[in-house]
Formats: C-alpha cells, structure tokens, sequence
C-alpha cells in the first residue's frame, strides 16, 4: 500500500513539465525531488489518518475549527482527513485522494448546494475544477455514490466486490484525467446512486 519517495519521484519528474504548466493555482514545489518528498508525507499522511473517510469541499474547511478539531488537517507532519497542507498544489491534492483510495477510506462531500457543471468544469478552460478532478479520480477508482439522510450531505465509498484499488498510480490518474474532455459522464457519476429512492438527481 504505502509508495516510497522513489516511486513517485519517478512519476513526477516524468511528468513534472505537465504538471507546472497545469497547475495554474497552486505550487507543485521547486523541483520533482523535494516535490516527491512532500507528497509521500501527504500520502502517508492520509493513509495513516484515524477516522475510516476523507472530507472533500471548499478551501474554508479547514478554517473551520470545529471540522479541524474533529477530523484532523493532513499536512506533511499530521496525519488528518482534511487536506490542510499550506504548500498546496494538484498534486499534493492528488496524493491525497490516493492516499484515501488506497486505505478504502469513504469520502464526504462538505457542500451547501447540489452539485452543478459549473461547479466541476470550467468552460473557458475546457478543464475540470478541482471539485471536478476529484470526483473524476474516485470515479476512476471505482467508487459509488452512497446513501445519506440529508440531500446535501453527498458520500462516496468503494464497494466491497471492487478491484483492489492498490494498482491506481499517479501515473494512471493523471493518463485517465488528460483524457477527459466533458463534464457529463462526471455528472452522471455523481447523480447515480446504490440508493437512488433516497437521492435526487
């Protein structure tokens, strides 16, 4: 399960022209070694988080005390299920849902509002949003859509007949991602569900 700092050296520094030129808001680091480095804390990190999921949302939640108190930041030096690493880029994001993929963690979705195209895709761009990417990663892995009580509260898990997800690499999220051109088979991921009398598409 764990990947070692040489493992995603290697997927990074082969991709690591890819990943700065994409990576418009964030800081993938100085150099694919010291990159490597940070995002195996990060997975480790993630992995190694107590409770059994990951919460997904907007950047304010982990400036909500409450939700980091009780969940946990995952950074390079404390394992948690929110991603609260200050240095944050794609990638760092990345091996955070791998990290959370490879432990089977559920994952929680902390929105106030269903979810819309906007929301995942960005026209102007013809690129996915964040939101976007890291819904199309779980989709990737074989993640379903779950049951809830509340409309708004939106979960994901893996079923327990579903392939090993240890083989899923950077490699092979970033392969599957450059594929994508629309929002609408992420769309339909997210309306489906294992329970659809209790969700509304």
């Amino acid at each position: 399960m764990a990947a070692l700092i040489c493992d995603f050296f290697a997927e990074i520094k082969a991709n690591w022209a890819w990943l700065v030129t994409s990576d418009k808001k964030g800081n993938p680091g100085k150099n694919p070694k010291i990159a490597a480095s940070l995002a195996s804390k990060i997975y480790e990190n993630t992995i190694h988080a107590d409770l059994p999921f990951i919460l997904l949302g907007p950047d304010c939640i982990r400036r909500i005390p409450e939700l980091a108190s009780n969940f946990g930041l995952c950074t390079s030096k404390n394992a948690g299920s929110i991603l609260g690493e200050r240095q944050w880029s794609l990638l760092i994001n990345d091996v955070f849902m791998m990290g959370g993929i490879h432990s089977r963690k559920d994952v929680l979705l902390f929105l106030k509002t269903d979810i819309k195209r906007n929301m995942i895709w960005n026209d102007a761009s013809c690129s996915l949003t964040t939101l976007g990417r890291e819904l199309a990663i779980l989709q990737f892995a074989g993640f379903k859509r779950g049951e809830t009580l509340c409309e708004k509260e939106v979960v994901f898990h893996l079923p327990e007949d579903a392939s090993d997800p240890d083989h899923i690499t950077l490699l092979l999220i970033w392969s599957h991602l450059k594929q994508i051109r629309d929002p609408e088979a992420i769309l339909a991921f997210v309306n489906e569900s294992e329970c659809m009398g209790t969700i509304s598409s």
